[in-house]
């Protein structure tokens, strides 16, 4: 978005299937939240998370970026990634209030009343026009070796052997 689109957000792009799997995951974290159960509403958050990953490998906006006649598919794509990153923000503060509000900072979200589970209620909570914020990463990718790759081994050479000595001596 900062490259191809100067941060700037599109206009908002409804995705029913997608605002509909949101709001159906939404329903279920709010009664786990409500019935206290916080380690389910967890589970049900990555959940969510893994909707947007499954939805960023189905729609490739990497490929869409390299030919200019994808340019409106592309904002689409990308701002219903945001407005993910944007659920994501507002149900994890509870849990993660500074990353949760970095998010919120970077997406552009200054007014309050758009930080709350109301606002999730509804697609379409960024604004058009909006800028994005640069910040820091704030789920760097992790790499993890493979257990085939074995742990590292560090050659080292070994001291010489010293003579083996009798009982006699």
């Amino acid at each position: 978005i900062n490259t191809r689109f100067d941060g700037m957000l599109a206009e908002r792009l409804p995705d029913a299937e997608t605002f509909a799997q949101f709001s159906t995951e939404f329903e279920l974290i709010r009664q786990s939240y409500l019935q206290g159960e916080t380690a389910q509403a967890l589970r049900q958050i990555m959940a969510l998370a893994d909707i947007a990953n499954r939805y960023i490998d189905e729609h490739k906006p990497w490929v869409l970026a390299k030919d200019p006649t994808n340019q409106g598919r592309l904002k689409a794509i990308l701002y219903t990634l945001l407005e993910a990153l944007r659920f994501t923000a507002v149900l994890i503060s509870p849990f993660m209030p500074g990353t949760a509000a970095k998010m919120m900072e970077q997406l552009g979200i200054d007014n309050r009343a758009d930080r709350n589970f109301e606002s999730l209620r509804s697609w379409g909570g960024l604004k058009a026009g909006s800028t994005l914020k640069r910040g820091e990463s704030l789920f760097p990718r992790v790499e993890i070796r493979s257990e085939a790759a074995g742990p590292e081994v560090v050659k080292t050479e070994a001291p010489p052997i010293k003579p083996e000595i009798s009982i006699d001596d």
